[in-house]
């Protein structure tokens, strides 16, 4: 078994773009007049987003095919940005395994 820790961090930065408070009105977030139906779908992909992100992850291997993992991330700092933290929970299926058994004993 082994036990792995990994940290993570990104720097995102867009030049140009659509800001937040022209499409979102600042006091209680609704949509402002004149900002079309296709810029309100699309504003995920075209807006101006500034953002550093920090996180951490473990995972632990059970067997050599079978392993379990979790991570979190957050932002540290950003504008225009989405902010909130993230969570990953998983278990991870090694389906070469016994294929890389099978080849490695056939070479001796």
């Amino acid at each position: 078994p082994y036990l792995t820790v990994s940290i993570s961090g990104t720097f995102h930065k867009t030049y140009g773009g659509l800001t937040v408070y022209y499409l979102f009105n600042p006091e209680d977030f609704s949509i402002n007049p004149g900002v079309t139906e296709e810029e309100f779908l699309e504003h995920d992909r075209i807006l101006h987003d500034d953002q550093i992100r920090a996180g951490f992850g473990v995972s632990y291997t059970l067997t050599p095919a079978w392993s379990v993992y979790a991570g979190y991330a957050t932002v540290v700092d950003g504008a225009s940005s989405h902010y909130g933290d993230g969570i990953t929970l998983g278990l991870q299926w090694n389906r070469s395994v016994p294929h890389l058994w099978q080849s490695a004993s056939s070479e001796k």
